[in-house]
C-alpha cells in the first residue's frame, strides 16, 4: 500500500487552477492550461496510506458561466481513484 496516488479524472471547461486537502493535507494546486478532459495523479500523504476513507476538499479559482446558461460550473469529475 505504500505510495498510493490519487487520481482525479474529469472535464474541465476553462483554464482554471485546481486545489486538492485530502484528510486536512494541502496537495499541490494543478493548473489546468486549456478545456478539455484532464487525468491528475497526486501522491497520496502517508498519513492517509491504507486508510479506508478521508474527506476530500476541492476548489477552483473561479467558475465559468456560459452565455446561454445561468449555472456557473467548475469541473466536472468522472473519476476519483486511491491506487
Amino acid at each position: 500500500m505504500a505510495n498510493q496516488k490519487l487520481h482525479l479524472r474529469g472535464i474541465c471547461p476553462a483554464p482554471l487552477t485546481l486545489t486538492v486537502t485530502a484528510g486536512g493535507v494541502s496537495l499541490p494546486a494543478a493548473a489546468l492550461a486549456a478545456p478539455g478532459n484532464f487525468d491528475l495523479v497526486f501522491d497520496l500523504p502517508a498519513s492517509l496510506v491504507g486508510l479506508p476513507e478521508f474527506q476530500l476538499d476541492l476548489s477552483v479559482d473561479h467558475v465559468t458561466r456560459p452565455a446561454t446558461d445561468p449555472r456557473d460550473f467548475g469541473l466536472a469529475f468522472g473519476i476519483f481513484e486511491v491506487k
